[in-house]
């Protein structure tokens, strides 16, 4: 914290710049948007490990949902239940799969390119097949809905 405010000190003052020339003195503004640019750095900064943050959190979870499916499910249920406990197993999976390779990637050396390409890849993959699965739930539920009318 004490970096911090001392950067924004010497920002401050280095705002100003007076130069002198004989008997002549010209003061300019260095650059008046950096205390500016800095407080966006430092925002983004705190977005990143609010993100990250957010799928670790999510991650356990999911790991909690899926204990949670797995211990209560019932073992005489119709083929309706079981694809809806199935889809939310896969939706559960698949955050999981994109909490597991954000972190690798996250923690992956960056001259590895071919493995954090690979992290890439995964982690779109797994974030499209979870919509898919989120998607999917509903939209089931609603045609099992219409056949029973």
């Amino acid at each position: 914290m004490e970096c911090k405010v001392l950067l924004t000190q010497l920002i401050q003052l280095l705002q100003f710049v007076t130069i002198s020339y004989g008997s002549q003195a010209y003061s300019f503004r260095l650059y008046s948007n950096m205390s500016k640019d800095l407080e966006l750095k430092q925002m983004y900064l705190l977005n990143v490990f609010c993100h990250e943050f957010v799928v670790a959190v999510s991650s356990v979870a999911c790991i909690l949902g899926i204990l949670i499916l797995r211990v209560n499910s019932p073992k005489n249920q119709d083929n309706a239940q079981e694809i809806e406990e199935n889809l939310l197993k896969m939706t559960f999976s698949y955050w999981l799969v994109y909490c597991v390779a954000f972190g690798m990637e996250k923690v992956i050396l960056p001259h590895w390119e071919y493995l954090i390409m690979t992290l890439k890849i995964t982690t779109a993959l797994s974030y499209f097949l979870t919509f898919s699965c989120i998607v999917s739930l509903p939209l089931y539920k609603l045609a099992v809905h219409q056949v029973e009318e």
